[in-house]
């Protein structure tokens, strides 16, 4: 993972952990991040509901009760 990406998810889980919820963080963070390429879809998998936030590159940014992660 470049260290873009990393960079990205870091600052995604510090804003989650300071309590900001994902409206907000998608606002500040990630809306007009130059890595991301599209809304987020929401989705559902083994793990419960997650949203799925496209990046450059084909990667994908999840969120989910678990915290930012790219899958």
């Amino acid at each position: 993972m470049s260290d873009l990406v990393t960079n990205l998810v870091e600052a995604c889980n510090r804003a989650r952990r300071a309590g900001l919820d994902f409206p907000r963080i998608w606002k500040d963070v990630l809306q007009h991040h130059p890595l991301v390429t599209g809304h987020p879809v929401q989705g559902i998998g083994e793990a419960g509901p997650h949203l799925e936030i496209p990046l450059f590159a084909g990667q994908v940014l999840v969120f989910d009760a678990e915290g930012f992660a790219v899958r």
